[in-house]
């Protein structure tokens, strides 16, 4: 499965603009969002990107997204997704992260994703981080980074027997 790391920043007349403006920026604007801890599947691939829109034939969720809003002019704002994965299986964890102060959000990352490697059986390979930042500059901003699951299509069995139909008649 592979799995792709992308960011955006988004700014709108109200937070809820900023969001949707981000979650555009970031080609989500419509998936459903889930905002906690997953786990990354076995043999899993995971890969920093420019933008989470896939290609065709492809069904995309999100597995995990950290975000955060400002709407305080001058305020700073971050946000990031740190994982780790064992090295023999490539079975992980996401995590999610967000506040005002950069080097917090890193150490926050570093922090729990090294509880969960201490805890493995595995050795695990180090820590990778994405973080996102902005300032608020009067209007609201917001700043995602999200993991984005990206699978092949799956054929149904009436439609796999149409296409070798096909594929016989050509």
């Amino acid at each position: 499965m592979r799995i792709r790391i992308t960011t955006a920043r988004g700014e709108g007349h109200t937070q809820r603009a900023a969001l949707a403006s981000a979650l555009r920026a970031a080609g989500l604007a419509s998936l459903p969002v889930a905002r906690h801890a997953a786990l990354i599947p076995e043999h899993s691939f995971v890969h920093r990107g420019s933008t989470a829109a896939g290609t065709p034939g492809q069904r995309r969720r999100c597995v995990v997204v950290a975000y955060r809003i400002e709407d305080r002019p001058g305020r700073p704002v971050w946000a990031g997704l740190g994982w780790a994965v064992t090295e023999s299986t490539g079975r992980g964890r996401f995590a999610r992260r967000q506040g005002s102060v950069k080097r917090r959000v890193v150490f926050d990352l570093h922090v729990s994703l090294e509880r969960w490697s201490q805890r493995q059986t595995e050795a695990c390979s180090p820590i990778q981080t994405e973080i996102v930042g902005g300032v608020c500059d009067g209007r609201p901003i917001c700043v995602l980074v999200a993991a984005v699951c990206e699978q092949p299509e799956r054929v149904g069995a009436r439609r796999a027997a149409r296409h070798s139909l096909i594929a016989e008649v050509s």
